[in-house]
Order: structure tokens, then C-alpha cells, then sequence
């Protein structure tokens, strides 16, 4: 709308902008005091039943899988306190339940002043107010006290030190879970919409347009790894070096909880991981995913290829992953198959001796008046995009084969995930 001039000679322009925003909405869950546990009739529990007789008969993995799944969920919402609460997002963490409360009384004294107005209403309602403002900045400033506290603490976690770090400096927030996206010139503010776009993106670029054609088969390598045999003391091993700070994955099994009860689920576990090797099939839950979308930190926010996925999966499938990967990564240093020029993703190496050797490389050449030039070459998404036919066809080159084969062709096919915005999956 172009609006008449006045004393001058422009026009004003008044334009008016009609948008909504999706509001978080508060939302209730099921939160468990895992510091209040009963571990030790949770570990009874599990000792006492008898797995040879729980598995007898049955040969199909998910089956075996779902038995367990079963048990260890019944062990945690029977021996693990629990409650229901309301979760409002645009809470401030230093609001605690009691301030709530006062909160609601103080609201309750408004509406009965403003209905009745009488003075003896009006001053009550002022004195809650008054209370609330004082609890409110009493609760701010001692948290504000605690996070100072946690920061020269010389004990604290690096970790947990940057994420009370980047919450008192206001770093921007990595995930950026709020900023709308941008599709096909479509903005989603909606978190279905957003986490349905995000999850489309991230399927995408994991495909081939064109599945490249693999090369002849070479001659295979005269030695040859085909079956694992996971012992007890494997499991016990992973277990015990558990991070207890990681997130639950699809099956809602925090390894927080499940480290607690790990001497109980050893024989069970050892018994399903033999049981996925020897098949060669990885069981369907264990080829699911939580994807969470993490700002990449440059380009446009609203731009979905400006986020990487990070997945998180069931805690029993990284036990096992971990298992398999010491008994590869032995066969693959015992017959020397890396080249030792390879420092990244090894242990006792880094990329620094890479440099090292690079400007030796260089500083030998300089000195005999020789020119040096550098070709970089980078691989776009490489870790989103990799080759699992070419990958399984590595594998079958260097000697991998039989039951283990399959179980890698059973892990890489038929995977499913979920994306999550604002704390909730779709």
C-alpha cells in the first residue's frame, strides 16, 4: 500500500507481513531416577532366568533379540523409579518446580483480585508477585554462581566445560533446531515438516544415481578371516569401557542403565552376537537410527545441505560393532594390508607424522632448487556417500568371506532412521 505524500516528495510505503511461527509447545514424559535404582534385584532378577531355556527353539535373530529387549525393559520400568513430567521448552533452567508453584498462586491471586477488586485481594496478589520476583532473581543469580563454579573447576569433564561454556557465552547453537528451511522455495517452519525435509535430504545423498560398475575380481589374498567367535570376555571388556554419558538409541535403552545391569545380560548377549555372526544377519532393530541435523556452521541456515547428520543407534549394535572391529582391525594390522604411509584412524599414529613426512618431502626438494607443487583433493560427503558394494568388494579382496561376509551385507542393507527436531522424531 502506497500511502499519500505529506510535507514531502516521497511516497511512504506500508507494508504489512501476515506469518505464523511454530511455538514449542510444552509436552509430557516418562523420566526415570536412574541414581535411585534398585541394581542389585534388577541383577538378581536377570541372573535367575534361565536364557538357555528362553532361546530354545528359537532361531529366528529378531525373535532372540525381541526376548531380550523384553526382559531388560521389564527389569527397568520394575526396579528404576519413575515419573511423568511436564516439559516446557521455554522455560528458563533456573525456573525450579517450586518457583512453579508460586507462580500458579500468585496467577490464581491475579485472576481473584481482577474479578472481585477488592483492596485486601489486590495486596495479597502484589506480596505473590513480589515473591515471585525476588525467588525468580535469587534462582538466577545462584545459578549463574554454579555455572562461574563449574568453569574453573579443573575437574570438570572437557566436554561437559564446553557446553556450560557456549551456554554462558551464547555461542550460537550448532543444531540450530529453530531456524526455519528453505525447499524448492517453500519455507518449512513446522518441526514435521522440517524433520520430513531434512530426513529426505540426508536419504538422497547416501544414493548413486548411477551405481558405479565394479572392477573385475581381483586375485583374492592368500589368507582369509570367515567366522568370529565372540567370548564373554569380549562383551565384559566393551562393557566396562562404556560411555554412560551417550544417548538411549531407538530401543530406549540408556547405557547408563544398561552398564549398571551388565553382568546379568553378558550371557544372553554373547549368546545373540554368536548367533548374528554365525547367520550372517543383523537384527532389523539394530539397523535403526536417531538422526540428529547439526549446523555445519557456515552458509545459510534455512539450506539443508548446510547439516550433517549424527546418528545414534542402539547400544547393544555398538557393543557388537566394537567387538567385530578389534578382531578386524587385528587381521588387518597382523597381515600388514594398510600401508604404512596411512596414519589417520590408527592407533599409536596421527596425521601429524603425515605432515612430518610431507615437509621432509618438501624441504629435500627445495634443497636440490627443484619446484613443489600440491594437488588437494577432497572427497564431497565422503562419509555420507560411501560405496557399500564397493566397500563389501574391498572386504571380499582382502580375504573377508563366509558367515562374516554376509553379516556385513546384512549390516549395510536395508538400514532405516528417523530425524529429530526439537526433541522429537519423525
Amino acid at each position: 500500500m502506497v500511502l499519500p505524500s505529506f510535507c514531502s516528495d516521497h511516497s511512504p510505503t506500508l507494508i504489512e507481513i501476515n506469518f505464523s511461527s511454530a511455538r514449542q509447545k510444552a509436552y509430557s514424559k516418562v523420566v526415570y531416577d536412574y541414581e535411585s535404582g534398585d541394581y542389585a534385584s534388577a541383577n538378581m532378577y536377570l541372573q535367575r532366568k534361565n536364557w538357555c531355556e528362553c532361546f530354545k527353539n528359537v532361531h529366528d535373530i529378531n525373535k532372540i533379540n525381541g526376548l531380550i529387549n523384553q526382559e531388560v525393559h521389564h527389569v527397568m520400568d520394575t526396579y528404576i523409579p519413575k515419573k511423568k513430567v511436564l516439559v516446557r521448552p521455554r522455560d528458563k533452567p533456573w525456573i525450579t518446580t517450586s518457583i512453579k508453584v508460586k507462580m500458579r498462586k500468585r496467577n490464581r491471586a491475579y485472576k481473584k483480585a481482577k474479578s472481585r477488586n477488592l483492596i485486601s485481594d489486590w495486596k495479597k496478589f502484589k506480596e505473590l508477585r513480589n515473591e515471585v520476583i525476588d525467588l525468580v532473581r535469587e534462582a538466577k543469580r545462584q545459578y549463574l554462581i554454579n555455572l562461574h563454579n563449574s568453569l574453573v573447576d579443573k575437574s570438570i569433564p572437557p566436554g561437559k566445560w564446553w557446553r556450560i561454556a557456549k551456554s554462558v557465552c551464547k555461542f550460537k547453537n550448532k543444531e540450530s533446531q529453530n531456524s526455519p528451511i528453505k525447499v524448492n522455495g517453500e519455507i518449512l517452519i513446522h518441526p514435521i515438516e522440517k524433520a520430513t525435509a531434512i530426513n529426505d535430504y540426508f536419504c538422497s545423498i547416501s544414493r548413486f544415481d548411477t551405481e558405479p560398475q565394479l572392477p573385475n575380481v581381483p586375485p583374492l589374498a592368500p589368507y582369509e578371516l570367515s567366522d568370529i567367535v565372540i567370548t564373554e570376555q569380549d562383551v565384559i571388556d566393551h562393557f566396562q569401557i562404556l560411555n554412560i554419558n551417550k544417548p538411549a538409541g531407538p530401543d530406549k535403552l540408556p547405557p547408563k542403565f544398561l552398564k549398571a545391569i551388565f553382568p546379568s545380560l553378558v550371557t544372553p548377549l554373547t549368546f545373540i552376537f554368536n548367533k548374528s555372526l554365525q547367520s550372517g544377519t543383523v537384527p532389523s532393530d539394530w539397523k535403526l537410527a536417531n538422526v540428529s541435523a547439526i549446523y555445519k556452521g557456515k552458509g545459510d541456515q534455512d539450506n539443508v545441505s548446510n547439516y550433517r547428520p549424527i546418528s545414534v543407534t542402539n547400544c547393544f549394535s555398538k557393543i557388537l560393532e566394537k567387538i567385530i572391529f578389534k578382531y578386524l582391525h587385528n587381521y588387518i594390522h597382523d597381515h600388514a594390508i594398510l600401508t604404512d604411509q596411512q596414519s589417520g584412524f590408527r592407533n599409536k599414529d596421527s596425521t601429524i607424522n603425515q605432515l612430518l613426512l610431507l615437509y621432509d618431502e618438501i624441504v629435500k626438494n627445495l634443497d636440490k632448487g627443484k619446484d613443489v607443487r600440491f594437488i588437494f583433493c577432497d572427497v564431497s560427503k565422503a562419509f555420507d556417500r560411501v560405496w557399500h558394494m564397493g566397500l563389501l568388494y574391498k572386504l571380499r579382496k582382502y580375504g573377508i568371506k563366509g558367515n562374516l561376509l554376509n553379516w556385513f551385507k546384512s549390516y549395510l542393507s536395508d538400514r532405516q532412521q528417523r530425524v529429530g527436531v526439537n526433541g522429537f522424531f519423525f
